[in-house]
Protein backbone atom coordinates (compact mmCIF):
# COMPACT_ATOMS: atom_id res chain seq x y z
CA UNK A 1 0.00 0.00 0.00
CA UNK A 2 2.90 2.59 0.89
CA UNK A 3 4.73 1.37 -2.53
CA UNK A 4 1.70 2.29 -4.12
CA UNK A 5 1.12 5.46 -2.52
CA UNK A 6 4.77 6.96 -3.36
CA UNK A 7 4.02 5.89 -6.93
CA UNK A 8 0.56 7.59 -7.27
CA UNK A 9 2.60 10.42 -5.89
CA UNK A 10 5.55 10.73 -8.26
CA UNK A 11 2.54 10.23 -11.17
CA UNK A 12 0.87 13.03 -9.78
CA UNK A 13 4.36 15.21 -9.52
CA UNK A 14 4.97 14.41 -13.17
CA UNK A 15 1.13 15.36 -14.29
CA UNK A 16 1.54 18.86 -12.25
CA UNK A 17 4.67 19.36 -14.09
CA UNK A 18 3.02 18.14 -17.44
CA UNK A 19 0.28 20.57 -16.57
CA UNK A 20 2.48 23.55 -15.51
CA UNK A 21 4.47 23.59 -18.69
CA UNK A 22 1.29 23.37 -21.04
CA UNK A 23 0.11 26.05 -19.05
CA UNK A 24 3.20 27.92 -19.57
CA UNK A 25 2.84 27.69 -23.68
CA UNK A 26 -0.76 28.29 -23.56
CA UNK A 27 0.32 31.48 -21.50
CA UNK A 28 3.00 32.53 -24.05
CA UNK A 29 0.96 32.05 -27.01
CA UNK A 30 -1.93 33.90 -25.57
CA UNK A 31 0.02 36.64 -24.72
CA UNK A 32 1.90 36.65 -28.34
CA UNK A 33 -1.85 36.78 -29.59
CA UNK A 34 -2.41 39.64 -27.85
CA UNK A 35 0.12 41.48 -28.90
CA UNK A 36 -0.13 40.99 -32.34
CA UNK A 37 -3.58 41.66 -32.64
CA UNK A 38 -2.96 45.27 -30.58
CA UNK A 39 0.13 46.43 -32.93
CA UNK A 40 -1.61 48.30 -35.80
CA UNK A 41 0.11 47.46 -39.50
CA UNK A 42 2.84 48.93 -40.72
CA UNK A 43 1.46 50.84 -43.76
CA UNK A 44 4.14 52.01 -46.59
CA UNK A 45 2.79 55.46 -47.92
CA UNK A 46 2.03 55.12 -51.29
CA UNK A 47 3.46 58.70 -52.32
CA UNK A 48 6.77 58.60 -51.39
CA UNK A 49 8.49 61.81 -50.11
CA UNK A 50 11.83 62.37 -52.17
CA UNK A 51 14.94 63.63 -50.41
CA UNK A 52 15.36 66.63 -52.46
CA UNK A 53 14.36 69.86 -51.30
CA UNK A 54 11.70 71.45 -53.34
CA UNK A 55 13.50 74.44 -53.63
CA UNK A 56 16.05 72.61 -55.30
CA UNK A 57 13.38 70.91 -58.05
CA UNK A 58 14.03 74.75 -59.98
CA UNK A 59 18.10 74.66 -59.88
CA UNK A 60 20.42 74.90 -62.78
CA UNK A 61 22.58 72.44 -61.32
CA UNK A 62 21.09 68.71 -59.88
CA UNK A 63 22.90 66.12 -57.94
CA UNK A 64 21.37 62.64 -57.23
CA UNK A 65 23.53 60.35 -54.83
CA UNK A 66 23.67 56.70 -54.53
CA UNK A 67 25.28 54.24 -52.40
CA UNK A 68 25.44 50.16 -53.21
CA UNK A 69 26.26 47.85 -50.22
CA UNK A 70 28.34 44.90 -51.98
CA UNK A 71 27.87 41.77 -49.39
CA UNK A 72 30.47 39.40 -50.96
CA UNK A 73 33.54 42.35 -50.62
CA UNK A 74 31.65 43.90 -47.27
CA UNK A 75 31.76 47.20 -48.81
CA UNK A 76 29.85 49.91 -49.78
CA UNK A 77 30.26 52.34 -52.98
CA UNK A 78 29.10 55.87 -53.16
CA UNK A 79 28.21 57.73 -56.60
CA UNK A 80 26.71 61.05 -57.65
CA UNK A 81 25.63 62.01 -60.75
CA UNK A 82 25.65 65.77 -61.63
CA UNK A 83 24.04 67.58 -64.20
CA UNK A 84 23.07 71.27 -66.07
CA UNK A 85 19.63 71.51 -66.20
CA UNK A 86 19.91 73.75 -69.30
CA UNK A 87 22.53 72.30 -71.04
CA UNK A 88 22.04 68.97 -70.33
CA UNK A 89 26.08 68.17 -69.42
CA UNK A 90 26.73 65.72 -66.59
CA UNK A 91 29.42 63.90 -65.10
CA UNK A 92 29.06 61.05 -62.81
CA UNK A 93 31.62 60.29 -59.59
CA UNK A 94 32.60 58.30 -57.20
CA UNK A 95 34.46 57.50 -53.59
CA UNK A 96 37.42 56.91 -53.62
CA UNK A 97 38.85 55.40 -50.42
CA UNK A 98 41.93 55.83 -50.90
CA UNK A 99 42.21 59.46 -51.27
CA UNK A 100 39.20 60.12 -49.63
CA UNK A 101 37.49 62.25 -52.26
CA UNK A 102 35.17 62.15 -54.97
CA UNK A 103 36.52 61.77 -58.55
CA UNK A 104 35.16 61.90 -61.82
CA UNK A 105 34.71 58.60 -64.05
CA UNK A 106 36.41 57.95 -66.80
CA UNK A 107 34.35 59.20 -70.21
CA UNK A 108 33.43 55.59 -70.97
CA UNK A 109 31.61 55.40 -67.93
CA UNK A 110 29.70 58.93 -68.56
CA UNK A 111 26.46 59.45 -69.78
CA UNK A 112 25.98 60.54 -73.70
CA UNK A 113 25.63 64.68 -74.12
CA UNK A 114 22.20 63.90 -75.43
CA UNK A 115 21.26 60.52 -73.84
CA UNK A 116 17.35 61.20 -75.38
CA UNK A 117 18.40 61.48 -79.11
Amino acid sequence: LKKLKKESWKTNKISFRILAVSFSFMGLILCTTLFMATVSPANANSNPVMSAAPAAENGRIMMDYTSVYVPTSDKTYYEVLVWDNVTGVSKLYYYDYADKVFKVYDDNAQLPANPLD
